[in-house]
């Protein structure tokens, strides 16, 4: 057995034994394992795996959706902000601060409402953080966006209109603030090109050399970022 060989960005547990074929499996844990024949070479092994690569992430973006636990809000439970773990804690008075030490502190008599009060405040931030990135980088890109929106998508990180407005999901608040221009440049880009066609891609890469990493890291973190 070889431990996670990669292919691309994905990564994998390979198996060999004597087996006459290739197969596939994505477990309840978003891992993929790859059960291969002695004699196929890794190279070949890649090969196939690059064949069924938009099959295979469907399938560990089901995974991880499917580990995504029902939060029960109890103290200490992680929350994510800006890529950064933080600590559910709860006080007394007031409604949500962020404490400097690793906390995120919601007050106790909004305990019995503390998923609103919590995804009110992502929703703040969102316009707070995401509103002027997007200036900067439409300043500095040269492209026209006529506003900016967060909203409570849960499916998508972001979305543009004809019209050039922009709209993110109040979510992405929770991830680096790399990640979040990622996300950002992505709809600028489909100001001008409307599709997810080659030219696209590699005009997103003109900007972004490493969009791949970000993106792949947004599916593989994506399950984290809930409430």
């Amino acid at each position: 057995m070889k431990e996670k060989p990669e292919c691309g960005q994905l990564t994998y547990k390979l198996i060999r034994s004597k087996r006459r074929t290739l197969s596939l499996t994505v477990t309840t844990a978003a891992e993929l394992v790859v059960r291969a024949p002695f004699h196929l070479s890794d190279n070949r092994i890649e090969e196939l795996i690059a064949e069924k690569r938009r099959w295979i992430i469907g399938k560990l973006a089901e995974a991880r959706e499917k580990q995504s636990v029902e939060r029960s809000f109890e103290e200490g439970e992680p929350l994510f902000f800006l890529g950064r773990e933080y600590s559910l804690s709860y006080h007394e008075g007031g409604d949500v601060i962020i404490s400097l030490n690793e906390k995120i502190s919601v007050s106790k008599e909004a305990r019995k409402r503390v998923r609103e009060v919590l995804r009110s405040w992502f929703f703040y931030q969102g316009y707070q953080i995401i509103s002027p990135r997007v200036e900067e980088l439409a300043d500095l890109l040269e492209y026209k966006v006529t506003g900016v929106k967060i909203t409570r998508a849960e499916k998508r990180w972001g979305s543009c209109s004809s019209k050039g407005m922009l709209c993110f999901s109040w979510r992405l608040v929770m991830a680096p603030l790399e990640m979040i221009d990622y996300v950002i440049i992505h709809e600028l880009v489909h100001l001008k090109i409307r599709d997810h066609s080659a030219r696209f891609w590699q005009e997103v890469e003109t900007i972004l050399p490493d969009y791949r990493f970000k993106r792949q890291w947004l599916r593989d973190n994506s399950h984290k970022m809930q409430i």
